[in-house]
């Protein structure tokens, strides 16, 4: 009869393996980074951030009008 590991041992060596690796996937991701211009970034970022205006309900102004009113409210 073959035995299984205990599920504490699956985790002990699960976590040595992600000890290990996230130091080397860090240094990867650095490179990466540092390999991406600025212009790149904006691009990969730009559908993630419209994705997340339009679920908003985000004005499309500065919120210089809605900043003035506060303050407008503020001198009463």
């Amino acid at each position: 009869m073959i035995s299984r590991p205990s599920d504490q041992v699956l985790l002990r060596e699960w976590v040595e393996t992600w000890r290990r690796a996230g130091p080397l996937l860090q240094k990867q991701r650095d490179r990466e980074v540092l390999r991406l211009g600025t212009m790149d970034a904006i691009r990969a970022l730009d559908g993630a951030f419209r994705a997340a205006r339009s679920r908003l309900d985000l004005e499309t102004t500065s919120g210089l009008i809605e900043q003035q009113r506060w303050l407008q409210r503020l001198r009463r």
